[in-house]
């Protein structure tokens, strides 16, 4: 849940959708998001209709662990890590072709255990300090144990982009 507020705090998330987990469906998480204006939504629990993007998530996921498993031999854990940041860093149409990684940090996600051995990454153009400006931002406010809310981080907003679009309610991130 810690983490959670922090993405949440950081990148100024507009909306939250659960298929109404205890976690999710507590006073204490809804006064919370409430409070750093965060919109939610809820759908029936086991609701193919209601949650079918996270079905088809998932689905992929089992898919692609079971093809990796079967070719290495070696235990699904070995292979979560990868297949997962692969998966939720694949183009978005919602998002003009475009990954999410790249809509909040300007820049391709490089994905080295997709690539074909040898390949070296091609350069991509950054602010270093801009990025490490994030991270002590980040770092400040997970060891500050005096702070009430994430809303003491402060919102940074990652939703501007050079083609200048901006996630809406309702849109796949």
């Amino acid at each position: 849940m810690k983490d959670l507020l922090i993405f949440v705090g950081t990148y100024a998330v507009a909306a939250f959708h659960s298929d109404r987990g205890p976690a999710f469906a507590s006073k204490a998480f809804r006064d919370t998001m409430g409070t750093m204006g965060v919109e939610l939504h809820y759908s029936s629990p086991y609701s193919l209709e209601g949650n079918w993007v996270v079905e088809r998530q998932n689905r992929d996921l089992k898919q692609s662990l079971t093809a990796r498993v079967l070719g290495s031999g070696r235990s699904w854990l070995h292979h979560l890590h990868g297949v997962q940041r692969a998966l939720n860093n694949l183009p978005r149409r919602s998002l003009g072709g475009r990954t999410p990684y790249e809509v909040l940090f300007g820049i391709p996600m490089y994905v080295p255990d997709l690539d074909a051995p040898g390949k070296v990454a091609a350069e991509t153009p950054f602010d270093i300090n801009e990025r490490l400006t994030v991270l002590q931002e980040l770092q400040q406010f997970c060891d500050d144990k005096s702070s009430a809310s994430a809303a003491t981080l402060g919102r940074r907003d990652f939703t501007k982009t050079s083609t200048g679009w901006i996630p809406k309610v309702g849109d796949l991130v």
